[in-house]
């Protein structure tokens, strides 16, 4: 058994809880040394004269920036002394200098009339949202949320986090609220039940949210949809999970939002391409004023003292803003300062204010600049990561910086309010990295409480981490599978299903708490179907539970849920497995490749008994198999499967495995459409055996009508048909009542009851339902939108 095909036990790499994390990389927090300087002060942080134009002046929604820079001259950074104890670095100190101000203004403008900015391209900094590329496109039509007693689906539970937003979970230590977003959906989590609200109302994926002060109010921000050029802010009742507001102004992606500490105003920051700041009433949420940059800005920032002082963070320089307000007319006075040339060129990526006067703000070059904002200066800089920090929040005299080299670091700055007021004479030695962890993903978003001794860490692995310095532990609390999720699996007794995805991973999950159980990684694979034996079997002496799973390369591979191992790997197929499902004993695989081969396999040998070709040059897109139950179909055999093929063709087989027979029953063939159009991507063929009438095939694909069919066994023929919206690119019958659920490219679950003939659409997905799939006891109903899983209960008399 290779070593990377074991259980991955190491840390970072999978997502069960851990009981350890990784130690310091230094067993003694290394000594920063620092030197204090002369402050510089400024008689006029904030000019208003004329001359100088470092004022903007905006009535009602009139926005314009202007920046004002005040350059500083700096000398070179001292060098480290060589010592055989751990060293640290010396931070980089600066001495004043004369130099003229270079004051630059754009003309005052209403923003939604203003030039847009001519070069869009990404900055270099992960800082900046890029919403994942969708093929998919939300239906036109309008979806109603389904009232809360009504008959159909109700969203119990959603498994993962967006590890692509950017500070988008939100944690009051005070209150207990907790929430994050996964897709277009905002899950809120009582951390000690686990149980969970959904807030439903986003048309696209969620870029980031913000929490007020008091815990009563989290905004959302997430892409635009079909009805509006811009992008959709929500503002949610926390208490009672209403939207109370939803805001448009931001034409690409909101890229960061925060409340001001009285919680009267909210600030929201677009993207790299919008380059606008807008300033909102957060009573009535009117927009107040709004600013369009010259250049990407990253992060914004209220200063937890003084109202109305704001600070956000860009291209080589921190702007400070004062907003002043007298009845309509609101004045914004403007002073950007450049980073100390010792550091240029550089990207400011993140922000944060501390006590007593203090800023501080992380570089894409992994340096920690502290500011002081009486004078609005950088008075010294350490260095304080190998990559881009992203992640910065301090109290009292604590901070802790989150970067794309996974890592964590907690330091203590006790030093730096006295560096500040002191200047020159000043001398330090006690700013220290106290503890570091490196977890499974670069750091997204991150929130601790007063102590600063507990927090939850958000990466772009897709997990949430509860990690407590005191104790020196990380423990995952949200995690979910990092690429697009293909199949999941059930236990015949219903108390664990199983998920496979791209990223190679096969989960195992306790099914009444969703709670991670174990997780199987198999590196540089996909894995890309997945089945449970129907019974338990002895692979290795005693019996249990066990799971096959078909990878990239052709292989498959079987693993022991009670024992947490691989127990046999085959590889009975040259390309990818696509499809798989056990005959009705569990004694035989059957499994199906990208090149339309069909092969038989022997679990407890590992021995591929045989090939079917019938589908040869087409890929296999479901196997399907139930107890065979009826004498008249004029074969004999136990049981009975199908293979359908992206070719729109579906063989039915009947097989006594025990005999070594398998037989041929009946071969469907639909027709495809005659017209040019040919939707992307293509609908896969989906066949499955009718559980209230075992004798008739449901098939849906792409053919001459948008529909689902039923194939009668007995009489040869269709006896049913479903028209449907659109083309089918999942589809799940319920094996206790006469349900189906069909998934859509549209981004839309619909939910069929076939004894009453009446359906029900549910939104809520931010990409294609690609797989969907009813629990063993028909109680919940399982959709995947590329990594998301949406858990949906079964509404009683549905």
């Amino acid at each position: 058994l290779a070593a990377h095909e074991k259980r991955d036990l190491t840390p970072g790499a999978s997502d069960t809880p851990r009981k350890r994390v990784p130690l310091p990389t230094v067993i003694s927090p290394p000594c920063l040394d620092l030197s204090s300087i002369q402050q510089m002060v400024h008689e006029h942080t904030f000019s208003e004269s004329e001359e100088e134009k470092e004022e903007v002046c905006l009535n009602g929604d009139v926005g314009g920036a202007v920046n004002g820079a005040t350059a500083l001259s700096v000398p070179a950074a001292e060098e480290a002394v060589p010592s055989e104890e751990p060293v640290a670095v010396k931070p980089t100190t600066f001495q004043p200098a004369s130099r003229p101000h270079n004051h630059t203004e754009d003309e005052c403008r209403k923003e939604a009339k203003g030039p847009e900015p001519e070069n869009n391209i990404r900055p270099d900094c992960y800082r900046h949202f890029a919403p994942r590329f969708k093929t998919s496109e939300p239906s036109s039509k309008v979806f109603s949320l389904p009232p809360a007693d009504a008959k159909g689906l109700k969203l119990k539970a959603v498994v993962g986090y967006n590890g692509n937003g950017r500070g988008n979970m939100v944690w009051n230590p005070d209150t207990g609220l907790f929430a994050y977003s996964c897709g277009c959906v905002v899950i809120v989590e009582d951390l000690h039940s686990g149980s969970q609200r959904h807030w439903l109302g986003h048309p696209e994926e969620i870029s980031t949210l913000a929490v007020s002060h008091d815990a009563q109010v989290v905004a959302s921000a997430s892409g635009r949809g079909l009805k509006h050029s811009r992008c959709q802010i929500c503002i949610w009742d926390v208490q009672s999970g209403a939207c109370r507001k939803t805001l448009f102004h931001h034409e690409t992606q909101v890229q960061a939002m925060v409340y001001s500490r009285d919680d009267r105003l909210l600030v929201t920051l677009g993207d790299y391409a919008d380059r606008v700041m807008a300033l909102w009433n957060a009573q009535t949420y009117e927009l107040m004023t709004s600013t369009r940059f010259s250049e990407p800005v990253h992060e914004v920032a209220f200063s937890p003292l003084l109202a109305g002082h704001l600070a956000c963070v860009g291209k080589g320089a921190v702007t400070f803003w004062l907003m002043e307000q007298r009845g309509t007319d609101i004045s914004l006075k403007v002073h950007r300062v450049p980073v100390p040339d010792t550091i240029r060129p550089v990207e400011l990526t993140s922000l944060c204010y501390s006590a007593g006067c203090l800023l501080y703000s992380g570089t894409s070059s992994g340096q920690i600049c502290a500011w002081d904002t009486e004078t609005n200066r950088c008075f010294m800089t350490w260095e304080a990561d190998e990559g881009e920090i992203g992640v910065l929040q301090s109290h009292g005299n604590r901070l802790v910086s989150g970067s794309n080299t996974k890592r964590i670091r907690l330091w203590s700055v006790v030093a730096v309010p006295e560096l500040r007021i002191r200047g020159a004479g000043a001398r330090s030695n006690s700013v220290l990295l106290e503890q570091e962890m490196t977890l499974d993903g670069t750091i997204v978003s991150a929130t601790f409480d007063d102590s600063m001794d507990m927090g939850i860490v958000g990466t772009t692995a897709g997990t949430l981490w509860y990690v407590n310095w005191t104790e020196n532990t990380s423990i995952r609390l949200i995690s979910g599978h990092k690429n697009k999720v293909s199949g999941v699996a059930f236990s015949p007794d219903e108390s664990h299903c199983a998920t496979c995805g791209e990223d190679g991973s096969v989960r195992v999950w306790s099914l009444a708490s969703l709670e991670l159980v174990v997780q199987f990684q198999v590196l540089n694979q996909s894995c890309l179907c997945l089945a449970w034996s129907p019974v338990p079997i002895s692979l290795s002496g005693a019996e249990g539970q066990h799971i096959a799973a078909g990878y990239s390369d052709g292989t498959l591979r079987v693993f022991s849920v009670s024992r947490t191992e691989m127990e046999l790997k085959m590889h009975p197929h040259s390309v990818a497995v696509t499809a798989l499902g056990y005959s009705t004993d569990g004694e035989i695989i059957l499994s199906g490749d990208k090149e339309g081969l069909v092969a038989v396999s022997s679990p407890r040998t590992g021995i591929t008994i045989r090939i079917l070709a019938d589908h040869r040059s087409s890929p296999i897109n479901v196997i399907d198999g139930t107890r065979k139950q009826h004498a008249e179909l004029g074969v004999e055999g136990s049981d009975l499967w199908l293979a359908a093929s992206a070719d729109r063709r579906v063989s039915i087989w009947v097989s006594d495995w025990m005999k070594d027979k398998c037989e041929l029953l009946d071969w469907l063939s639909f027709p495809a459409p005659t017209g040019p159009e040919v939707p992307h991507p293509l609908p896969p063929s989906l066949a499955a055996f009718c559980p209230w009438d075992k004798s008739t095939v449901v098939y849906s694909g792409f053919g001459v009508q948008k529909e689902i069919l039923f194939y009668s066994l007995q009489q040869k023929q269709v006896i049913e048909k479903i028209p449907l919206p659109h083309f089918a690119m999942s589809l799940s019958l319920s094996p206790v009542a006469r349900i189906i659920a069909v998934g859509f490219n549209e981004r839309v679950l619909r939910l069929i009851d076939h004894a009453a003939k009446t359906e029900r659409d549910h939104p809520g997905h931010d990409d294609t339902v690609s797989f969907c799939k009813f629990t063993p006891s028909g109680n919940c109903l399982f959709a995947t939108s590329y990594n998301e899983i949406l858990v949906w209960e079964v509404l009683s008399g549905c």
